[in-house]
């Protein structure tokens, strides 16, 4: 599976919280509750990440050092 242009410009991208690429369901899982707006749940509680990565298992990360952090 490729790239958003988003992350294509960014250099980010996303992956499983255990480092390996997401499979198809999570990308289909991840798309679906991004378009239904359900994001804007996560800003208005604080949460650190969106629901739709935290529902999908996954994170976006900048380099896979930084997913250590997380």
């Amino acid at each position: 599976m490729g790239k958003t242009p988003g992350k294509m410009v960014t250099g980010n991208f996303v992956l499983e919280k255990d480092e390996h690429k997401p499979r198809w369901w999570q990308v289909i899982m991840r798309t679906l509750l991004r378009l239904t707006g359900i994001d804007i749940l996560s800003f208005l509680f604080g949460v650190q990440f969106g629901l739709h990565d935290i529902l999908s298992k996954t994170v976006v990360v900048s380099s896979k050092t930084e997913l250590k952090a997380v």
